[in-house]
């Protein structure tokens, strides 16, 4: 099975963005990469989610996606310039 610390070889310092943070996969996804010690950036469709991403699961920063459009194109913008890496599964 392939995991997070596999596909990523992620590295302290590193910054993570994930989407859907608030979701199953996203927030174990967040928490991983802090115990990575990377620095990690969450998007959410609610303030309260963005209230949870920050103050209970540890993500850096956290933004609601539905409010601030401008901060969200530019990660997904940085995102997209990433070399994707695809998986058979």
């Amino acid at each position: 099975m392939l995991d997070f610390f596999e596909i990523c070889k992620s590295k302290k310092g590193q910054k993570v963005f994930v989407s859907a943070a608030c979701g199953s996969v996203g927030n174990l996804v967040g928490q991983y990469a802090k115990i990575s010690g990377c620095y990690a950036v969450g998007s959410a469709g609610s303030n309260d989610k963005v209230a949870l991403l920050k103050e209970k699961l540890g993500f850096d920063d956290a933004f609601n996606y539905k409010e601030e459009t401008d901060r969200f194109e530019v990660h997904t913008r940085k995102v997209s310039k990433i070399e994707s890496k695809t998986l058979s599964l």
